[in-house]
């Protein structure tokens, strides 16, 4: 059994990540960390600076620090009184791929979100689901992806968001979700694109394969989706190419 952190002390160690030699929770919103330096930058900010802009995103209220002994750091927030987040482009994407796996996230920064898997074993177009989710954000542009595990099923993964989202094609996208459930492909036209499934009745998550691919191609920026089942095992997708934004 693993001891239920606060969502303070959550958020900190999420983002101090490997800056965190040790911690003690003191109480709900106290909490002390040893940093491997104090005087640190981190994305070029003092730390205390870095910590509590990551947390007025999170709601977090009255707001301190205190330097103790050594490299000590005393952070004491208030809870928000609500989690109404706004998710974050990479948040939106990581969630709906990897559909009802999840059981729980939090988003404690732009650049990360935090995952309690039901099955952190389960495999995802037969990949693990760090490689799985590197793929599709990597065809996406995302930079500096990374991965860091927790206790439990719980993981988090970090990305940089791109200065904007180029073109991609169909064919890569698909390939990338599902292509290890794809026996052929034939490209008709620019947008349009008829795939032979081993199994046409193959859940992701709970939802079917034309669900799944109607809502992960929308996150790719694809547009005029239309998905229409032939004989076989075929399915013709229909979608315009985005454009760069």
């Amino acid at each position: 059994m693993y001891a239920k952190k606060s969502k303070l002390t959550t958020v900190v160690l999420t983002l101090l990540r490997d800056a965190v030699v040790e911690y003690e929770e003191v109480e709900q919103d106290k909490i002390t960390v040893n940093l491997i330096d104090c005087n640190m930058k981190i994305q070029n900010k003092d730390v205390e600076v870095y910590l509590e802009e990551g947390l007025l995103l999170q709601g977090f209220e009255n707001i301190q620090f205190t330097f103790g002994d050594g490299h000590w750091l005393f952070v004491e927030a208030q809870e928000p009184k609500n989690d109404d987040v706004e998710l974050s482009k990479l948040a939106t994407t990581v969630l709906s791929l990897l559909g009802n796996t999840v059981y729980e996230y939090s988003v404690y920064c732009p650049d990360s979100i935090s995952i309690n898997s039901f099955n952190c074993n389960k495999k995802f177009n037969g990949k693990g689901a760090y490689e799985f989710l590197k793929d599709a954000l990597e065809l996406q542009g995302y930079k500096d992806i990374q991965y860091y595990g927790g206790n439990g099923h719980w993981w988090t993964i970090f990305a940089t968001e791109p200065e904007c989202f180029e073109t991609v094609d169909l064919v890569m996208v698909v390939d990338a979700l599902i292509g290890n459930d794809v026996l052929k492909y034939e490209e008709l036209d620019s947008d349009t694109l008829a795939i032979n499934l081993v199994d046409c009745n193959k859940k992701y998550g709970r939802k079917d394969v034309h669900a799944y691919l109607d809502e992960a191609l929308k996150i790719f920026g694809f547009k005029e989706l239309q998905l229409s089942y032939g004989d076989d095992n075929w399915l013709t997708i229909i979608a315009k190419q985005p454009q760069t934004i």
